[in-house]
């Protein structure tokens, strides 16, 4: 294969060819000293680039900007036709460079790291690092085995300095193998956000557009967008800003009268990017586009609501135009539109209002995309939810929960939401299990808000979401996976279909009230005793409080218990002695015994288990579902 003489100025030039263009529409938005620098510094390095490459051509045209800009370098106002003198060089340049042979594979364009250049990379070079990196991430798994070949090493050998050896590789090795894990899952992030493109990326040229069709139908229009730095598949991207060049011409020559404004939005929901491009105009003529369909052979009951009209309007062929331009007449820009989102298997959707302009939403699915998101198991599942759709998360004792007909809800914001845990909505409730206080997620979608129960929050962090397959049949809900900091996959969660999928779960089970023999806790601290009092009491259980083993020793003469759950450090008898006076006494022996503490050394539950506790809970890792599931183990 030659050599390819011209690989790294074509990098380079087009993201300079980037910055002439969007440079240049906003020395139009008025006089800057700093920005007419910024082109002039631009032209003159693409220009110096040329030359080294011997492309004297593309050299000219950059020399010709540099001398339309030199009488402004002061902040002299700009004439329009300055402006246009720029553009039509920088099209010319565009022009030259895309004559110039391209190599095998497309390069895509990459914004720039911190204090870095900006580098294009190519995306099979890049799904091979990727595919490298995951190998090296599973080839660490032997390491972990051989760690747990020097555990039994240590046990076996004899000899002193061999022993010193293991002991000193069991203490560093299982910090190496983590620090490796860490590394390769972060550089395989890494180089899955690489093929992600910033979506401002096409707001140059799509200005563009917007200013040239004001110009061919003698308007004025501003262009404004937001939403720059939502990041999506390159592929996605420049489909999508073909789809949108004609929806900005389109809100140019039918939406904006003399004069206005085309606003363009990027959003993310979920695993879809949505871009919204509405303009300020008086809204699209529904009456001409309904006698324009009739006329063309729709029958009027077909066309009836504005929403059929609409319809046969993204459909392609319908226009209201009087005579065809190079901006409209013909009526097929929307069906291009159409087209190419349904190639990327997504929706497009027009609104419009009289006197209060149109909208077109083109929503399409990404097979990778980049996001902050919170991160929350339920169970064995563990999954992401876009940070951009939470409204928040709640604590919600037991009892304020609102069981109805159609399903649970809890207050929020003052109003009623529906609520449902993670496990129910995924299909894996296998029982409902008493729980004192939910932790919960609130959701919010187009459809509202709801209330997602979970097990843990485990904090925000950025996640590469990849798309699952299409022929992998997966619920509603899911949108994708991605891998944690250990190389292991995520569910990453639709918030739409989370907020829809909560409202649709119908009320939970109920819970059957629990017929057992009630629970002594023994504690000096009042607020322990009140803490798992509550927590027992919300879960069905008849609860009874001593604030010293002593009273407990008398309660316990008067009333049968079924389990006692019992502080170690109290004042007088302590819980270990209360533990062994229990199993002491005839009556009594048969009563288990859950210690509580905050002694969490080997030795103190070493004495927990031989004066005869059943078990033994650290206050530190304490856990309202510990002591449940002990208590509920313990009594049935």
């Amino acid at each position: 294969m030659a050599k390819d003489p011209y690989k790294y100025f074509r990098i380079e030039a087009r993201e300079l060819v980037d910055g002439l263009r969007q440079g240049a529409l906003d020395l139009e938005k008025g006089p800057a000293v700093e920005a007419v620098a910024r082109v002039l510094r631009l032209a003159h390095t693409l220009k110096g680039a040329a030359r080294v490459v011997k492309l004297g051509a593309i050299a000219d045209h950059a020399h010709a900007i540099e001398d339309l800009l030199e009488p402004h370098r002061a902040g002299a106002a700009i004439a329009s036709a300055a402006v246009d003198g720029v553009l039509r060089r920088v099209d010319e340049i565009s022009a030259a460079l895309a004559a110039l042979s391209a190599p095998a594979a497309t390069p895509v364009a990459v914004p720039a790291a911190p204090k870095a250049d900006a580098v294009r990379v190519d995306l099979e070079e890049l799904d091979r690092l990727i595919a490298d990196l995951a190998e090296a991430a599973a080839r660490l798994a032997p390491l972990s085995l051989a760690n747990a070949s020097l555990e039994r090493m240590a046990r076996m050998q004899s000899l002193s300095e061999v022993r010193a050896e293991i002991d000193e590789l069991r203490r560093s090795l299982p910090a190496a193998i983590g620090q490796v894990a860490l590394e390769l899952a972060q550089a395989r992030a890494a180089s899955a956000r690489l093929r992600l493109m910033p979506a401002e990326r096409v707001f140059s040229t799509l200005e563009r557009a917007a200013r040239d069709a004001a110009q061919s139908l003698g308007k004025e229009v501003r262009f404004v967008a937001t939403g720059g730095a939502t990041r999506l598949d390159a592929h996605v991207l420049e489909a999508v800003g073909e789809a949108l060049l004609h929806v900005v011409r389109n809100a140019v020559a039918h939406g904006v009268h003399s004069s206005g404004t085309v606003r363009l939005a990027v959003t993310r929901s979920s695993s879809r990017v949505v871009f919204t491009c509405t303009d300020d105009g008086h809204g699209l003529d529904m009456v001409a586009l309904r006698s324009v369909a009739v006329a063309r052979g729709a029958s009027r009951d077909a066309v009836a609501t504005d929403e059929a009209v609409l319809a046969l309007l993204l459909a392609g062929g319908l226009s209201t135009a009087t005579a065809v331009t190079d901006v409209a007449g013909r009526g097929v820009g929307l069906d291009v539109v159409r087209e190419i989102v349904a190639k990327l298997r997504g929706e497009v959707t027009a609104k419009s209002r009289s006197g209060a302009g149109t909208t077109f939403e083109i929503r399409v699915p990404v097979t990778l995309t980049s996001q902050e998101a919170l991160v929350v198991s339920a169970g064995d599942v563990t999954g992401s939810i876009p940070l951009v759709a939470v409204r928040g998360t709640l604590r919600i004792p037991a009892s304020e929960i609102v069981r109805g007909g159609a399903g649970d809800a809890v207050m929020f914001g003052g109003q009623a939401i529906p609520f449902a845990s993670l496990s129910r909505v995924l299909g894996r409730e296998t029982r409902t299990e008493a729980v004192a206080i939910h932790t919960a997620v609130v959701v919010g979608s187009e459809l509202g808000v709801a209330a997602l129960g979970v097990d843990r929050l485990h904090g925000t962090r950025e996640v590469v979401v990849q798309a699952l397959p299409p022929t992998l049949d997966s619920d509603a809900t899911v949108a994708g996976v991605s891998l944690d900091v250990e190389g292991k996959p995520e569910l990453a969660f639709d918030a739409d279909a989370l907020a829809a999928a909560i409202g649709a779960a119908g009320p939970a089970p109920a819970i059957e009230a629990v017929k057992a023999r009630p629970v002594l806790v023994v504690d000096d601290s009042l607020t322990t005793r009140m803490l798992e009092r509550s927590i027992l009491e919300s879960a069905g259980y008849e609860v009874d409080v001593a604030t010293s083993a002593e009273e407990a020793l008398e309660k316990a003469k008067r009333r049968a218990y079924g389990v006692f759950v019992v502080d170690v450090e109290m004042p007088g008898m302590d819980g270990f002695a209360f533990v062994a006076a229990t199993r002491a006494d005839p009556a009594l022996g048969d009563v288990p015994a859950i210690l509580v503490t905050s002694r969490d050394a080997a030795e103190d539950k070493a004495r927990g288990k031989s004066v005869g506790a059943t078990a033994y809970i650290v206050k530190g890792e304490f856990d309202q579902a510990l002591l449940l599931r002990n208590v509920r183990e313990i009594l049935g």
